[in-house]
Parts: structure tokens; sequence; C-alpha cells
């Protein structure tokens, strides 16, 4: 792969194995990239662009990730840089990088929410037909995908259910009898292919969506509250602020 730097310059071939994952930069080139990134007020990486990133800032200490697959070369090549592996996109300073090219997406919407606000975001989510919030934070791999690689199914008909009925208080029989499952199984399901147990992931469920629903101009915090089916308004508050470290009414308004 070709690119082009200023309309003359060329960065090198990208050559990858099984083992390495190599880039090289001319002198000239690497001094053009650091004079545009130097001057800007964000630097961005998507994908492999990280491996660009982090030769562009040999010295500083930079969090940043790429995607999982390469994520142990981009540490072993740059040891002094702090690499996480699980992420969608990080934020470091005044550097991004995304895992991937589709996560790229949602560390622009990220900056877009940064710069203009949870509404402008939630607009462009729309316009993209994309989720409004997938946060930095969240793991490369969704639930489906962990179960998935687990190789066990069995609780996707389970999710897919709980996910129609956010609004509702389901207990953990409830959920039992929709896999004909003890509670006990159930359990010990959840727990070895999600982490958690039944009700922490159906509080969860119910987290996430109350956060994408602040992006909604048309829904105040107490609506969406019992949207998701919390009693309170003060324990919907508590629940959020413990998930995502930032209360519901100044999330709604872009922290």
């Amino acid at each position: 792969m070709k690119l082009r730097l200023l309309g003359k310059s060329r960065l090198s071939d990208l050559t990858r194995s099984t083992a390495e994952f190599k880039l090289t930069l001319t002198k000239t080139q690497n001094q053009q990239l650091r004079k545009i990134a130097n001057s800007a007020k964000r630097v961005i990486s998507i994908c492999t662009g990280a491996f660009v990133l982090a030769k562009l800032f040999p010295h500083e200490d930079i969090t940043m990730t790429s995607h999982w697959r390469h994520c142990s070369e981009l540490s072993t090549q740059n040891p002094a840089k702090e690499v996480c592996s699980e992420p969608l996109f990080v934020k470091s300073g005044n550097k991004w990088s995304s895992a991937g090219v589709l996560s790229g997406v949602d560390l622009a919407l990220a900056i877009i929410r940064e710069d203009h606000g949870n509404s402008i975001a939630a607009k462009v989510a729309k316009e993209l037909v994309v989720y409004i919030q997938r946060t930095g934070s969240q793991n490369q791999f969704s639930d489906i995908l962990q179960i998935q690689s687990a190789q066990s199914l069995k609780l996707s008909p389970l999710l897919d259910w709980l996910s129609a009925r956010v609004d509702e208080q389901i207990t953990v029989a409830q959920m039992a009898e929709q896999l004909c499952l003890s509670e006990r199984q159930l359990t010990r399901l959840f727990k070895q292919h999600l982490g958690c147990t039944p009700s922490h992931y159906f509080k969860k469920m119910k987290l996430n969506f109350a956060r994408d629903l602040l992006g909604d101009e048309c829904m105040s915090v107490e609506q969406i509250s019992r949207r998701v089916g919390f009693s309170s308004y003060d324990s919907f508050r508590r629940a959020f602020y413990r998930q995502f470290s930032v209360s519901p009414s100044k999330f709604s308004k872009g922290m």
C-alpha cells in the first residue's frame, strides 16, 4: 500500500507477515509528518496507523490502541508506549487512536461530541445510521462475539429477549425460564462467558441503552430513567455514575 504525503513524497510499502509489521519512513517524510502533527489540534490514527503515530513521537508517553491482531507487535516495536488491546479507541492528550476502521467512526463521534456537544453528535450518528455512543472503553469484542468465541450461543436468544425489555424488572428466575435452565446454571453461564451475574448484566444493558437515549433532545433524564425501568431518578443517577464515572445530566450536556 502506498500513500501520498503532501502531494509529492511517498510512504514506503507497509509489509506484514505473521510475525511482524514494519513501516519505513524516510527522514524527510518523518520530519514533514511531525511538522504537521505538531501544529495540529489533534493527531489521530486509525487501526494500524498507530504504528505511524508511535514513530512520529518516539519519546512521548502515549497510551494507544490498534486492531487487536497487531497490538502485540505494536507494543514490541514501541516498548515505551502503553498499548491497550481492548478499547475501541483511546485518547491520550491530543493523540487519538482507534482499534479499527469502523471504530474510527466511534472516535470521530467522540470528537464531535467533545467539540459540539451530544446533540450534534447524535444528529451525525443518526445520519450515518450508527449508535450514538460506543465509548472508547468499550471492548473491541461485543458480548455476542465473546459468546461466539467461546463456542456457546446458548445465551444469544436471552440477550435479544432482554434487549427488548430494558424498561421491565426481570428476575434471574424469569431469565432462566427463557432458556429452560436453573438459576444456578444460568448464573454459571453468564459468569463463564460474560464475566458477571445475569442481574448485573441486565443492569449494564439498561444503562448502556440509557446512555444512547441521552443523545435524544426530546427526552429528559428523568424520562430516560423511567424508560429503562428505574423506579427513581436518584437510583438511576447513582447507577449511571458508577458505570460511566459521570452523571447522566452532565453526560447529556456533552460533558
